[in-house]
């Protein structure tokens, strides 16, 4: 009965998609793509299953239809500035994050993956900012690896232990790096290596 409909297509095929029926849910975000082109809720959960499933190009070629659809649909911007943050492409992630959080400052989401892209940028203590912006949310929980094309994303956990540690080799002298992996740490439980990240952060700290 609602076979040109095309949100109908979009709940079907994010029901599916998230029940593992991969396949089946992508096919019907794509009918719904086809049907409903200008419906920006339609077009970024059709990038989010492509997002989920490795197809990263085609994901934000979705995301940027939702965008033109409806400039005010907030969550494109933050679905594809997460996904440029997963991709390395850190200063485009900004711009789309920024925009989301400075239309709603009340999302959580958006200054978490904002902080993680200024932290990946060696922009420390404007990364403390915002993620204190997004407590409580735990880094740890919304962190994003890195990946390429087709590739699926390692853990999270392992993701950040070595962007935590990537940071701190490269800019050994920065009070801030230290304070976060620190600051990590204490949340994994990880009491003595805490503990010695964040005396090294206060020695490095400005008096």
């Amino acid at each position: 009965r609602h076979a040109r409909d095309g949100w109908y297509w979009a709940l079907r095929g994010r029901a599916l998609a998230t029940t593992g029926k991969t396949a089946e849910g992508l096919a019907a975000l794509a009918q719904a793509s086809r049907l409903s082109p200008g419906h920006a809720a339609v077009r970024a959960w059709h990038g989010e299953a492509l997002r989920v499933n490795g197809r990263y190009r085609a994901a934000l070629a979705e995301f940027g239809a939702a965008v033109k659809a409806d400039p005010g649909f907030l969550y494109a911007y933050e679905w594809r500035g997460r996904l440029l943050v997963m991709l390395g492409r850190y200063r485009e992630a900004l711009a789309d994050l920024d925009r989301n959080f400075k239309a709603d400052a009340r999302h959580y989401f958006a200054p978490a993956y904002r902080g993680e892209a200024l932290f990946k940028l060696g922009k420390f203590r404007a990364a403390a900012r915002d993620f204190e912006r997004a407590y409580p949310l735990d880094p740890a929980a919304t962190w994003n690896p890195r990946v390429g094309e087709g590739e699926r994303p390692c853990l999270r956990a392992a993701a950040l232990r070595r962007d935590l540690d990537e940071a701190v080799a490269a800019h050994p002298r920065e009070a801030w790096a230290w304070a976060f992996r620190g600051r990590c740490r204490a949340s994994a439980g990880d009491g003595w290596g805490a503990l010695k990240d964040l005396t090294e952060a206060l020695r490095l700290a400005p008096k």
